[in-house]
């Protein structure tokens, strides 16, 4: 990742700022409180948003403004990419806005949240941190403020090694124990379970074998039970054929009837119908009256266009007469400021009377100059706004008459169709004259056909009883044949419930075996296999931490009797005239070499094993030289030269640095604003 540059608008102490970046090197330089850090945190805030409990919404919102921005411009690979983020004052709070990312040139708006995730891929952070309130990849391999580097020295073991091993994702090893050990007391509790399932394995072997013999009994029972049931069941059979011949005969009688009906109320709705449609004809013909002709509206385009172009020259006017009273106000400010001036802020020296009277004569004569021209095009808006009222009476009269056309042309529409439907009309009428000589003819023809049935329901009720006494015998079989059926089956089911109890106790005596291995698996293989990666990842870290941290301390503090090292929990050791003593005992200067040098070996450390992560070519270093000698500085030249990064981003008040790097950003602050001069 390279920084191209950054836009800031009301954020903190500035009101509207871009700064651009060197591809290499960059001091921002300033006094203290001149608004340096601003900057980085408005780098942070562009790429991960707010962040609770670090970067607020309260603590980025310039004093008293509704919304601020910031636009951060950089490159990742081959990829340029360009996000903006917004901050809203509401009520009670400032919160952020949705924003957006530009890849390439294509543009896409996410939600604070989506947008965070979408640059966790391209710096290629883990997402498992996407909703932590720090992450602290960026803030340990990017940027680190100075004071938050020397806490994590001065922490404890225990917190340092937590931390390190949430930077190097080395804390999945110990979750993966802690799972383990709730893995393997659930499995213990099964081995107890399957234990306790295996007890009557025995007994039950020896129930099965007797519900198979009372199942062959039964099975011989039921075979001669529905040898029986076929019989009867034939004679049924029979019957039931005699029956729905009868039936169907009936049915085609009330199908005939029902036909019939249908036929007479067809014949009925279709007069209504009939009568409904001259009615219809009748009362179109009354209300059908051409409608009288308007003709349509014209020029409403151009009078539109007339209108766009009268506000554009309002806008320019508009314009030229805020640049004016800007330049004015600048102007009015510089007098005010020359009258009571009387010595130079920057050689202390007396300023001549002369000198100031001729620069305020000439802002003075701006002044009036620029009076002239905001009357000026004050009196050419006032014609223009005149001249805009007019053209959108214009306008409105054109709607008006278009509105007029428009009602003329629907009114003309319904016409046409009333003149259809009455043609439509008069058609139906004829069609239903005929359907109705049809339907008669229909009803004379079922009539005769209902004629035709005679006795139906005498030989129906005779077949129906021989039918229910047959049915009678059939369902005693049906009975008999029903209760062995059922015998037999609460058989099965005790056959199947045993069969699937032995089953599952298999399995169990299986299961059992299965636990007693994983449990060794685990216990003699697995658990001590994570502590040994666990150690040896950390051994590598340990190796080259120590070894930079070492090696840059002592090209920092240049002191044969003073040198540092790491201890096994990453503490950092002082040791003088060899003997080990506390960082509580160093000096300012030597303090801030140690964290500079842990700064810088934990940036490397990271960024040599963590192989995804992208940000490797920037490192920003916020005030890294408080209480540093001229010789020190030189030597920050020596390491900063061997610190892998291609970008480097120093926050200093020291002039020193200017020479070692290729671009300088001075920060100044005027009142309660911050402005950049490169």
């Amino acid at each position: 990742m390279l920084v191209n540059s950054i836009f800031l608008e009301n954020i903190r102490s500035y009101s509207t700022q871009n700064i651009d970046f060197s591809k290499n090197s960059t001091l921002l330089k300033g006094d203290i409180g001149s608004g340096k850090s601003t900057i980085l945190y408005a780098l942070e805030f562009a790429l991960f948003g707010i962040l609770r409990g670090e970067l607020s919404g309260e603590s980025l919102l310039r004093h008293g403004a509704k919304n601020g921005r910031v636009m951060l411009d950089f490159n990742v690979g081959n990829d340029r990419i360009i996000i903006e983020r917004t901050l809203k004052r509401s009520k009670d709070s400032v919160e952020q806005s949705a924003g957006s990312i530009v890849i390439n040139g294509v543009k896409q708006e996410y939600t604070p949240v989506e947008l965070k995730a979408r640059i966790f891929d391209f710096l290629g952070y883990s997402k498992g941190n996407v909703t932590k309130s720090k992450n602290l990849i960026y803030r340990y391999t990017v940027y680190t403020p100075q004071e938050e580097m020397k806490k994590i020295i001065q922490e404890s073991n225990e917190v340092r090694l937590n931390l390190l091993r949430n930077i190097f994702d080395l804390d999945k090893y110990k979750r993966i124990r802690e799972n383990v050990s709730i893995f393997l007391k659930n499995l213990r509790e099964q081995k107890k379970y399957c234990e306790g399932s295996l007890i009557d394995f025995e007994e039950k072997k020896k129930e099965c074998e007797e519900i198979k013999k009372m199942l062959s009994q039964k099975t011989t029972e039921l075979e001669l039970a529905s040898q029986k049931t076929k019989e009867v069941l034939e004679k049924l059979e029979a019957k039931n054929k005699e029956l729905k011949a009868l039936e169907e005969s009936k049915q085609a009688l009330n199908k005939t009837k029902q036909e019939l009906s249908k036929i007479q109320a067809l014949t009925n709705a279709k007069k209504e119908q009939n009568t409904k449609y001259d009615y219809q004809v009748q009362k179109l013909t009354e209300l059908n009256q051409k409608p009288k002709e308007i003709l349509p509206a014209l020029n409403k385009e151009e009078k539109k266009q007339e209108l766009l172009d009268l506000q554009r020259k309002k806008e320019v006017i508009n314009k030229s007469i805020v640049e004016a009273r800007t330049k004015q106000e600048h102007s009015k400010i510089i007098i005010t400021k020359l009258e009571t001036l009387s010595h130079c802020p920057l050689c202390m020296q007396d300023v001549p009377h002369e000198h100031k009277s001729s620069i305020i004569e000439k802002e003075k004569t701006d002044t009036q100059k620029y009076d002239a021209v905001i009357n000026n095009n004050q009196a050419l808006l006032q014609k223009l706004i005149e001249k805009e009222e007019l053209v959108r009476k214009e306008i409105e009269i054109i709607n008006q008459k278009e509105q007029e056309y428009a009602r003329f042309k629907e009114q003309l529409k319904i016409f046409e169709e009333r003149k259809k439907q009455i043609e439509e009309y008069k058609k139906y009428a004829e069609t239903i004259s005929q359907e109705i000589i049809n339907l008669k003819n229909q009803e004379k023809i079922l009539e005769q056909q209902i004629d035709l049935f005679n006795d139906l329901e005498e030989k129906h009720l005779k077949i129906k009883q021989e039918y229910e006494l047959v049915s009678k015998e059939n369902q005693a079989a049906l009975i008999n044949q029903t209760k062995i059926k059922e015998q037999l089956n609460n058989y099965q089911l005790q056959e199947l419930k045993l069969t699937k109890e032995l089953e599952e106790k298999t399995l169990f005596s299986e299961q059992l075996n299965k636990i007693i291995k994983q449990d060794n698996w685990f216990n003699t293989f697995f658990i001590p296999l994570t502590e040994t990666i666990e150690k040896q990842v950390m051994g590598r870290v340990y190796h080259s931490f120590n070894h930079l941290f070492s090696e840059w301390f002592n090209v920092l503090i240049n002191d044969e009797y003073l040198s540092a090292r790491l201890d096994d929990s990453f503490s950092p050791i002082m040791q003088q005239n060899g003997y080990d003593t506390s960082i509580d005992f160093l000096s300012g200067g030597e303090k801030t070499a140690c964290a500079l040098a842990y700064r810088l070996a934990l940036n490397n450390a990271i960024n040599d094993t963590i192989s995804t992560i992208k940000t490797k070519d920037l490192l920003i270093l916020d005030e890294p030289t408080d209480g540093f000698s001229t010789e020190q500085l030189d030597k920050m030249r020596d390491v900063l030269a061997q610190v892998k990064a291609k970008q480097i981003i120093i926050v200093s008040h020291e002039s020193k640095i200017e020479s070692f790097v290729e671009n300088v950003i001075k920060v100044t602050k005027n009142g309660s604003v911050s402005r950049v001069e490169v």
